[in-house]
């Protein structure tokens, strides 16, 4: 009977090639596994969740941005931000509306994006962009000569 133990505990060059091969198997699991993990939560960190839309929380952008920044008319829900600024721009909506200058600022949105919306027409229609998983929307619409409305929509894309 003692035999028939120590003949059980010894391994052929074979049955020790196949244990390495498993534990190599299983470490470049957990390794692909581990990267995985990694790649998920730097996504996370870079400000976007699962489906790949940013974490915004618009009603917080709306607060932080409202009033006390000027008389534009700021609505939000949790999936989108609308701004209506009165410009008394000659040709279009001017770069003078701190409301809409900051919620661009915590929607990290490109310099690009107030430039195209300062040069938005009447005859323009509805203009559009996206950025970093967001999209804005606009229009700017005459009230006479002297004046009128830019109107924009933030939403996640």
């Amino acid at each position: 009977m003692a035999e028939n133990i120590e003949q059980s505990t010894v391994k052929t060059p074979q049955q020790t090639a196949k244990s390495n091969d498993d534990a190599s198997r299983l470490l470049i699991g957990l390794l692909v596994v581990a990267v995985a993990v990694i790649a998920v939560m730097g996504w996370m960190l870079a400000g976007n969740n699962i489906v790949g839309k940013p974490d915004i929380d618009f009603n917080q952008v709306a607060s932080t941005c409202g009033s006390e920044k000027g008389g534009d008319d700021i609505f939000a829900t949790s999936n989108s931000l609308d701004i209506e600024y009165t410009s008394s721009g000659l040709i279009g909506p001017d770069e003078n509306s701190a409301a809409l200058s900051c919620v661009m600022s915590e929607l990290d949105a490109p310099d690009s994006l107030l430039h195209k919306m300062s040069n938005t027409r009447p005859i323009d229609g509805m203009q559009s962009d996206t950025w970093n998983g967001l999209k804005a929307t606009w229009t700017y619409t005459a009230s006479d000569s002297r004046s009128g409305t830019l109107s924009v929509t933030f939403e996640k894309e």
